[in-house]
């Protein structure tokens, strides 16, 4: 069993250090910051005492540990690291005085400071008969800054959504394109329908033909959900996402309405999520996504799908899905992410 802890690095603060979010034993979810000794004692050569007995030291340069040693059975440790550090995998290697552990259960990441440009676009369909549907779940901006940055992106990936909701509506028209109700339609991955088409044609550079953001969001107005069954869709290629802006209930049949700005929130957060880390949901065998860890609870990751999204979904990513985001943000900005 291999201990993943995720470490994030600021590129310029007034603290060298940042504390570890987040941390993932291999198809096993773990508490936060929280190492229990006892697992590790026995990795240590020559050392039979009970946990508590003795104390172990703690290296994995560029990391810093606070307590610098683990001296009880179960002890909370912060984990920083050199101002400035460069993305790497390190292993946290164990001692007790001279005797070196035998193996290196405990791996660290560190990931650098990023920061992508999001733009989130509200669409207003234009309706039957002169009715409009206009998004009716639309998020406060700085709400859903601080959502995306200090609960979801920020500690898990160090990554910093500079993030605007723009004013003016988009008012668009995709009926002829499809039936008489008017139903968003959605391309295959990396491949846009007609009506994502007409959204990204309506705020692309018509010059450039660039974006006006590294990442897009569009909340859509609409009488149905996207594709009829839909909350949320993504094209990794093009980098943009369509998410579901207006209310929908299904009754007393429906185990999770979708009927708050919460529920629009955690969407947007998802289908950036798989701008970042690739298509997949952990809970679908046929495509599980970077990191399916079969047996573990998926309900505690953001990437699970709409079955097990429910009220009670939480937001983790894992080892696999941080080096999969570490590649794609590489992509999105080669410079200013070397």
């Amino acid at each position: 069993m291999r201990i993943f802890i995720l470490l994030t690095v600021l590129i310029a603060t007034l603290s060298a250090r940042d504390l570890v979010p987040e941390h993932w034993i291999e198809n096993v979810p773990a508490t936060n910051n929280s190492i229990q000794t006892s697992l590790v004692f026995q990795t240590v050569a020559g050392v039979a005492a009970a946990a508590g007995s003795c104390q172990l030291g703690m290296v994995a340069a560029p990391a810093t540990f606070s307590p610098s040693s683990l001296s009880s059975a179960e002890e909370t440790v912060s984990v920083g690291a050199v101002l400035g550090s460069a993305t790497a995998d390190v292993d946290l290697r164990f001692s007790n005085g001279s005797a070196q552990s035998l193996s290196w259960p405990v791996g660290i990441k560190v990931m650098k400071r990023r920061v992508l440009r999001v733009a989130v676009y509200k669409v207003t369909e234009d309706g039957l008969g002169g009715v409009n549907n206009t998004p009716d779940l639309i998020p406060e901006e700085e709400d859903l800054k601080n959502y995306l940055n200090s609960q979801v992106f920020g500690p898990q990936l160090n990554l910093t959504l500079d993030l605007d909701i723009v004013d003016d509506n988009l008012l668009l028209d995709w009926k002829p394109s499809n039936d008489e109700y008017g139903y968003f339609e959605v391309g295959n991955p990396d491949t846009n329908s007609p009506d994502q088409q007409m959204t990204i044609d309506a705020v692309v550079d018509q010059t450039t033909g660039k974006l006006p953001a590294d990442i897009v969001v569009f909340l859509i107005g609409a009488n149905t959900m996207l594709d009829r069954d839909k909350v949320g869709v993504t094209n990794q290629l093009a980098r943009v996402c369509w998410v579901y802006g207006d209310v929908h209930d299904g009754g007393a049949a429906d185990p999770d309405p979708y009927t708050s700005v919460e529920k629009v929130k955690r969407t947007i957060a998802h289908e950036i999520g798989h701008i970042l880390v690739g298509y997949g949901h952990p809970d679908k065998a046929e495509n599980p996504g970077p990191a399916e860890l079969p047996g573990t609870n998926w309900k505690a990751r953001l990437m699970v799908s709409g079955l097990y999204g429910g009220p009670n979904a939480g937001v983790q990513f894992v080892k696999g899905e941080w080096d999969a985001a570490e590649v794609e943000l590489k992509k999105i900005q080669p410079t200013v992410n070397p």
